[in-house]
């Protein structure tokens, strides 16, 4: 597994001052299976210079980045 920490502006990222990403294999199937299973999800997916992205909120509140990097 692979985690990402970035820090966020001082305004903060949906309430929190940094934004932990996760690494899935397929953004898609993971976004679809997630969505199948009740997980709140923020936005949807999309393209960003580091592969495609979207955003979900933890059962205990915590707003985490999902994403699919570029095929290398």
């Amino acid at each position: 597994t692979i985690f990402a920490l970035m820090t966020t502006p001082t305004d903060g990222f949906y309430g929190q001052s940094f934004e932990p990403g996760i690494v899935v294999e397929d953004a898609e199937a993971a976004y679809a299976a997630w969505q199948q299973a009740g997980v709140e999800l923020l936005n949807d997916i999309e393209a960003m210079p580091f592969g495609r992205t979207f955003l979900f909120r933890t059962p205990d509140g915590h707003v985490l980045r999902a994403y699919q990097p570029h095929a290398n």
